[in-house]
């Protein structure tokens, strides 16, 4: 990085495993990227991030409404949003108007109509949104679609895609998650867990 290029400034709302995980991986780079908030309700996963991040208790707001109020300060450039999925629609809105970059983990949102809102509304602001299909840059899938593109494999008529879901993940991650066992809060289980394989496949 050049000296005349700035460290972005990020704030993390949502500050469960994904979150923390993500976090980390885009401010690996301190010379890059640097977390500046968090906005979090739940006081046992704000600890949670309080043990790998060294950011002032003043940093740390209940929400993203408290953390935007506080914009003028934190100098933001941009947001890191791993909340529910029910969540999104509301938070991207709102991060939006305050003409914030955002990077979404996956899904996007619950409904066609919340997503394709969305789409619509980042397009015409010019605010930069990036969903976290991370997976499409994973050595693995870029060798797949290399391969395919190459046409060594002739022309693809048809696929057969299998989500290999453990019975472990399913009952800990869905049955007993109290965050994903609602389905008044999350997606589909095709939409949660397969919007991956989905974003491969197009």
């Amino acid at each position: 990085m050049s000296k005349t290029e700035k460290i972005i400034r990020i704030g993390l709302i949502g500050g469960g495993h994904r979150g923390i995980h993500m976090i980390n991986c885009m401010t690996s780079d301190s010379a890059r990227a640097e977390l500046v908030a968090v906005a979090e309700p739940r006081e046992e996963r704000r600890e949670d991030c309080r043990k790998p991040f060294t950011i002032p208790p003043e940093r740390y707001y209940h929400d993203h409404k408290d953390l935007l109020n506080h914009l003028d300060e934190l100098k933001l450039d941009a947001v890191l949003i791993a909340t529910d999925v029910a969540t999104h629609h509301e938070i991207v809105l709102a991060c939006v108007d305050a003409g914030l970059s955002i990077f979404l983990e996956k899904p996007i949102t619950r409904t066609l109509e919340e997503a394709t809102n969305l789409v619509k509304v980042t397009e015409n602001s010019g605010i930069p949104l990036q969903v976290g299909f991370n997976l499409r840059y994973s050595p693995f899938f870029v060798k797949l679609r290399e391969i395919v593109n190459s046409g060594v494999l002739g022309t693809i008529i048809s696929l057969e895609w299998t989500e290999a879901v453990s019975l472990r993940h399913w009952t800990e991650g869905y049955c007993r998650n109290p965050s994903y066992n609602n389905s008044a809060r999350v997606g589909s289980w095709i939409l949660e867990k397969s919007c991956h394989d989905m974003d491969q496949v197009n």
